[in-house]
């Protein structure tokens, strides 16, 4: 499938240019004696189902089930808004060899679409006929990468969509799948039982058709490309001429062989997939068995692992079974129906423990280019399915409700709303608050929904810790040496052993191992999604797998081992940044203490499922990171030395922007994208202002493409460019770093260090002037910006205060901060407040102030006795302390504190004029 822009010079109808696609030849040898045998059985299982079904009804197949690998080419419109399907690729893979076709559209309407059905029987038949497929299968399964998209080459979607399951913004079918009608013209019937291939009866009846549909993006890790894959299977993409691929429609007319040949390969990567995929699958379980996802296939092997250890699920999920009553829509009548519930002692404590669950941990501890030296990427290896693996057998009937913070001390699992304060000299602060839309901030001290590793862990690393318990759960162990995600863990590490590193077999059980701790999350928090079933949004339901206890532990050891961890670098150490379970720091991993609480029993549950496997490893190392914000960070400078990988050298998370980058000719490696993209994200960076935009390009989403019956395209949609520091952090120690160094320099740029801040209510205030206010104009990219941006930033966060709070204000001019300090004078002058009197004329202190170098005007005085006093509204800095000195010096009675508050009132010191 690709997506190209249309030339609209496609072949006429009228005269076919294509020459046909000519499939590989199957290298299958069949034995005669077997094949003969298999015809007879053919014939009788034909008979067989001829006598058996009543007239009337579709044939069904019983034959093995066929496997189809489908793909699309097409090239966009932008006038109609639709694709211009050029063809639609298939490979059949049967029980005697392959079979491809591409099916070429003429036209440009979507009535010129084929109909799936049509197409799909029409080459299932043309499959039995070259002798690939020896009955009428009893099913289908058709894969595709990103199906929804190439199901739209097809003109009749519209009739069957609604039968398709939605998975996370793609499709497809559970259970058998869907059902068509194969009809079947009578001269195909003629030529197939000529051929001792197909048997119908008098009647002519059609067969069934049983299609299942699986969008392999949903078995392969986020991001992959489909040449990825291909090279993952030995099945390289076919190298196009440059530019081609944006308009494939042209390639159709321009050289049709090398369009088939690049078209067919797709379907047959698709269908290659998906063998590998199931035979995978199957030595993983056991048994043949295709779930939609590969998260899906983590649970039937965890399933598995919890039977083989003579364990049942309901227990070691806290569930039970209870009968309740449903209304049958196609008997009409109501009927009791068995189904499992989180027992009720978990239940009542449900919404709590969820509260602690949170997310990741995300912060920027420096900002902008670090000094040159050595810094390392590293990585908690392996973190959520080891922390599963620690989990005993829990007693969820009888929780413990307990307000002693020693009881959450070791393995313990539980969850608490804490108050608490961290004493100062702490760099990372362990508990999480979150703020406004989510926004997880880990500050010095508030009120925090935690867990009980990062209880501990607050208090191995902070003597001055202050903490209270205002209400706290207890799930005891039924059995803490009874482990019920461990076997499943060592399956997937012995399975990953019996493969070489990166081949298909050990890349997808290590995404299916990855795959299983979400599942415990699903549906814990409100979420809406769209139903391709009933076309509107629904709630995400939780599934048998969703577990609070589970997933918000897991997610709080994380947090806390990290926390852990990164307060053990020492004080002559930096770090770069965190998330989730990896942080960037010039430490290296000798100087990072790991005998911690945390880390003593992580390193104990390792032992155990990956014996001889470090706790910590280093993923990327590099002489300079450039440090934007969360999730965006870039090598400034690489390390050239020998020994380094070169998929290590650069550290590169792009912040959601997607570089805009030209490959070279010839061989294109890794190595060589992340180099191209990692100097376009710092080209970005450095020369970004604040009008800069970066260019999304999504695809339709499925809501409007089921809702709406469209095509699949990208629409472009320009966003403003996210790569300013998000102040989860207090930034201090403003100077200019250089981007690179010697002829590598690529210029310079502010660098600042973090601190945490001391509460998350002023955290939010600081994020919100700075988003909303101050960046609209400028870039926080100089001295000069940071000097602006301090200006600015004192006043404008007080008076958004004294706004929430109901007070009045004033606004900034283009007079800066101490425009609004002599504005508000005058109001306190004009109105005889906050220490003043008004001993002399408006035309005196306005003659007084503009000679001091304030220029004033009489009538601003006049006006000012109407306007409203704003009580602590003018930011501190400079200026304003040179204007304050000026004004104490005629007033001495002046209340400075009503002008810049009580905090900053202390810090101004009286000078003369």
């Amino acid at each position: 499938m690709n997506a190209a822009v249309l030339n609209p010079a496609l072949p006429a109808a009228d005269k076919p240019a294509i020459t046909p696609y000519t499939p590989p030849v199957s290298d299958i040898v069949f034995d005669p004696l077997k094949m003969l045998e298999r015809e007879r059985q053919i014939q009788l299982n034909e008979l067989q189902i001829l006598t058996a079904a009543p007239p009337g009804v579709l044939l069904e197949g019983i034959g093995p089930e066929v496997l189809v690998g489908l793909d699309a080419e097409w090239g966009y419109d932008p006038a109609t808004r639709s694709n211009i399907v050029t063809s639609v690729q298939i490979h059949v893979v049967g029980e005697c060899g392959e079979f491809a076709h591409i099916h070429y559209v003429k036209g440009g309407r979507k009535g010129d679409r084929p109909k799936f059905d049509k197409l799909l029987t029409d080459v299932l038949l043309m499959a039995m006929e070259d002798g690939v497929i020896l009955e009428w299968p009893k099913s289908v399964t058709v894969s595709a990468f990103f199906l929804r998209a190439d199901l739209t080459a097809f003109s009749d979607l519209a009739r069957f969509k609604t039968q398709f399951d939605s998975v996370g913004g793609s499709v497809g079918t559970r259970g058998e799948g869907i059902a068509f009608d194969a009809h079947i013209e009578p001269q195909d019937i003629e030529r197939l039982t000529r051929s001792r291939r197909f048997i119908v009866d008098d009647q002519g009846r059609g067969r069934l058709l049983q299609v299942r549909f699986v969008d392999l993006v949903r078995h392969t890790p986020v991001g992959t490309s489909l040449a990825e894959v291909g090279e993952l299977l030995g099945q390289e993409k076919i190298e196009l001429p440059p530019g081609a691929i944006e308009n494939m429609p042209q390639l159709l007319i321009d050289d049709p062989d090398l369009y088939a040949e690049y078209a067919a390969q797709d379907a047959l990567i698709a269908v290659y997939f998906l063998c590998r995929l199931k035979e995978s699958i199957a030595r993983l379980l056991g048994k043949p068995k295709l779930p939609l996802t590969s998260s899906g296939v983590a649970v039937s092997l965890f399933k598995k692992t919890l039977k083989d250890a003579g364990l049942k699920f309901n227990e070691v999920f806290g569930r039970h079974s209870q009968r309740t009553s449903v209304w049958d829509e196609k008997s009409g009548r109501v009927r009791t129906v068995t189904v499992d519930a989180p027992l009720p002692m978990r239940a009542i404590h449900a919404a709590f423990v969820t509260m602690t669950a949170h997310g990741g941990r995300g912060e920027c501890f420096h900002v902008g280019p670090t000094p040159v030296g050595l810094w390392y990427d590293i990585d908690l290896a392996s973190a959520y399915t080891t922390v599963l693996a620690m989990l005993g057998l829990v007693d969820f009937e009888h929780p413990v409700v307990c307000l002693d913070v020693q009881q959450f001390i070791g393995h313990v699992l539980g969850f608490a709303l804490v108050e608490f304060r961290h004493g100062e000299h702490v760099r990372a602060p362990v508990f999480p608050v979150e703020g406004e839309g989510q926004n997880l901030f880990f500050v010095r001290s508030g009120v925090s929904y935690c867990t009980a590793p990062e209880i501990e862990a607050a208090l191995h690393i902070d003597p001055d810790l202050e903490i209270r318990i205002l209400h706290g759960v207890i799930y005891p162990w039924k059995n803490e040496n009874v482990r019920p995600f461990e076997p499943f863990v060592t399956t997937i590490r012995d399975h990953r052993a019996q493969y070489p590193k990166g081949s298909f077999d050990n890349e997808y059980i290590k995404l299916c191992g990855n795959g299983l701790f979400g599942r415990t999350g699903m549906g814990l928090k409100p979420k809406n999604v769209f139903d391709a079933g009933e076309l509107k949004s629904v709630q995400l339901e939780p599934d048998e797998m969703t577990n609070e206890v589970f997933f918000s532990f897991t997610m709080g050891f994380v947090r806390a081992f990290i926390a852990e961890l990164m307060n053990s670098v020492p004080r002559h150490r930096q770090i770069v940044s965190v998330t989730t379970d990896g942080f960037l720091t010039n430490a290296p991993l000798a100087e990072i203490d790991q005998s911690g609480p945390l880390a003593t029993r992580f390193k104990a549950a390792t032992a155990r499922v990956a014996p001889g496997k470090p706790i910590l490893e280093v993923k990327h190392r590099t002489r300079q990171i450039v440090s934007a914000r969360v999730r965006a960070q870039f090598t400034g400078l690489i390390d050239p030395s020998p020994d380094l990988e070169d998929e290590k050298r650069f550290v590169l998370a792009k912040g959601n922007v997607i570089p805009e980058i030209d490959l070279p000719p010839g061989e294109v490696t890794k190595p060589m994208v992340k180099a191209l993209q990692n100097a376009y994200m710092i080209d970005l960076y450095l020369n970004r202002t604040p009008a800069s935009k970066t260019m999304m390009r999504p695809f339709v989403s499925l809501r409007q493409q089921w809702t709406e019956d469209l095509d699949v395209f990208r629409i472009e949609r320009p966003v403003r460019l996210g790569l300013e520091f998000d102040w989860k952090r207090k930034a201090l120690n403003p100077r200019m770093e250089t981007v690179g160094e010697g002829a590598a320099a690529k210029g310079q740029h502010i660098a600042l260090d973090t601190e945490p801040w001391d509460t998350v209510e002023e955290a939010e205030a600081v994020r919100v002037v700075f988003n909303k206010a101050w960046r609209d104009e400028r870039c926080l990219k100089s001295l000069d910006d940071w000097l602006h941006w301090s200006d600015f930033s004192g006043g404008a966060i007080k008076r958004r205060r004294k706004k929430v709070e109901g007070g009045a204000g004033i606004h900034r001019t283009q007079e800066g901060e101490v425009g609004v300090l002599r504005r508000t004078f005058l109001r306190a002058y004009a109105q005889e407040a906050w220490g003043l009197k008004k001993t002399e004329t408006y035309g005196v202190i306005a003659a007084w102030l503009t000679d001091a170098g304030y220029p004033t005007t009489e009538t601003e005085l006049k006006n000012a006795k109407r306007a409203k006093l704003g009580e602590g509204v003018v930011g501190l800095n400079d200026e304003v302390k040179a204007l304050l000195a000026v004004l104490l010096g005629r007033f001495p009675d002046l209340d400075v504190a009503r002008f810049v508050g009580e905090a900053d009132a202390r810090l101004v010191v009286s000078a003369p004029v």
